[in-house]
């Protein structure tokens, strides 16, 4: 039986319209405005341009969030959320939706334009300062190439001619896994590194199609792929979504992950919380670490469901136990700010280091941050330049240029040449990992 697609990969995520979301969140709870972990002004402006129908959307969820819940017999301490002022319902009128966009806007503004770096500059003068904010949004469900099928042929048709041709012709005569088969060889993702068959995404397509149509979960949800990234066909969001929900029926949990960030994003498909939840869910109870962590973000967050940290720790630590490299991250930032758990600088010191080890930009800033402040480990200054270097390599280039600002003294020649040899080494010694 052929392989599975699986993402061993993850990406921080923040979106327009959880942008929006927090927005109207917040507002509805009189509570400060800010951004959420990860989140622009371009996210702010994105916003500005969405569909009346997707911003009125996006309000009747935010105000079903902000609404208080009945509190049940003997609660658990975290497990209600109440927000005070809640006012009765509110009637959204296109007009009136762009309208709290733009007042969320502009309230944001001094935080995002204005502040140069906003809310973590804020936290970055107050001691002991917090890391960067760890990353809330969920992993996105881009595959990483999995492990080749396990079928005897298929493993002869890489490279030999004739076990290519016998299995092109089981794939021709409707054999559905034959048909799988062939289309992991021809598939640039996915083909083994050894072999003589040459790349056709557009093949590939063909016999997913085939085997989907058969019914098989795997290909279903390669489909979808193809289908979300424009591979062999033009990109069709509506298509993904319609077979990552066939594969996501059959109980596979990557097409379920994959599901459940469409309906978040509003990715081929109304945004909605509750359903991105669910398919998390589903994916999270098989142990899916992707999954996990994106459970495990929305309850960090309170999106579709009253914040509860204990509960994201829980789910955190599952995954973190998968070595899952952002939920590693975030786990370590909830350790850091004693959030759902009690705070222990060592562990949150521990949990960055395996997720910077994977490469996540923001647990390289939050290990930098540990180091510069002592916190969980010794102070180095030098071993704090060297991953804010590498972070901002990475990609987090605003967030490191603030904290090398926060060097006192300032770093002298001798200690700035020390980081950045350091953090060229190891970028060199990690590069295609």
């Amino acid at each position: 039986m052929a392989g599975v697609m699986s993402d061993n990969s993850a990406r921080i995520r923040v979106t327009p319209a959880k942008v929006l979301f927090t927005i109207f969140t917040q507002a509805l709870r009189r509570e400060p405005m800010a951004l959420p972990p990860g989140g622009t002004a371009a996210h702010v402006r994105a916003a500005l341009a969405l569909e009346p129908e997707v911003i009125a959307a996006l309000f009747a969820e935010a105000q079903a969030a902000a609404r208080p819940e009945p509190a049940p017999a003997a609660p658990p301490a975290e497990e209600i959320a109440a927000p005070p002022g809640v006012e009765p319902e509110l009637e959204l009128t296109p007009a009136r939706g762009r309208g709290w966009v733009l007042i969320g806007a502009v309230a944001l503004a001094g935080v995002v334009v204005l502040g140069g770096g906003g809310a973590f500059w804020w936290h970055l003068h107050h001691a002991p300062p917090p890391p960067a904010q760890a990353a809330t949004a969920p992993a996105t469900p881009a595959p990483a190439p999995p492990a080749a099928p396990d079928s005897q042929l298929y493993a002869q048709a890489a490279t030999s001619k004739p076990a290519f041709d016998t299995l092109t012709a089981r794939a021709t005569a409707a054999d559905p896994e034959a048909a799988f088969d062939l289309a992991t060889l021809l598939d640039s993702n996915l083909m083994p590194r050894e072999t003589t068959v040459s790349k056709d995404d557009t093949a590939a397509f063909h016999w997913y199609q085939i085997a989907a149509a058969a019914g098989m979960p795997q290909a279903q949800n390669n489909l979808a792929y193809a289908y979300q990234n424009g591979q062999g066909v033009a990109p069709n969001s509506a298509m993904a979504v319609k077979w990552y929900l066939a594969a996501a029926k059959s109980g596979l949990a990557n097409a379920q992950n994959s599901l459940g960030f469409f309906y978040e994003t509003g990715t081929g498909v109304t945004p909605d919380l509750n359903q991105a939840l669910h398919w998390y869910q589903l994916a999270a109870k098989q142990g899916y670490a992707i999954a996990e962590n994106n459970v495990a973000s929305m309850y960090e967050a309170g999106a579709g469901v009253p914040q509860n940290y204990a509960t994201a720790v829980s789910w955190l630590q599952r995954a973190a136990a998968q070595n899952e490299p952002n939920a590693q991250n975030r786990l370590g930032y909830l350790y850091y700010n004693g959030l759902g758990v009690t705070r222990d600088y060592g562990q949150a010191f521990h949990l960055f280091t395996e997720s910077s080890m994977q490469g996540v930009p923001a647990a390289q800033m939050n290990l930098g941050m540990c180091y510069l402040y002592g916190n969980g480990v010794a102070q180095d200054v030098v071993q704090a330049d060297t991953w804010f270097l590498i972070a901002q390599a990475g990609g987090d280039v605003g967030d490191a240029s603030q904290a090398m600002k926060l060097f006192n003294p300032p770093l002298t020649a001798a200690q700035m040449a020390a980081a950045q040899s350091a953090a060229a080494a190891w970028e060199t010694a990690h590069q295609g990992k």
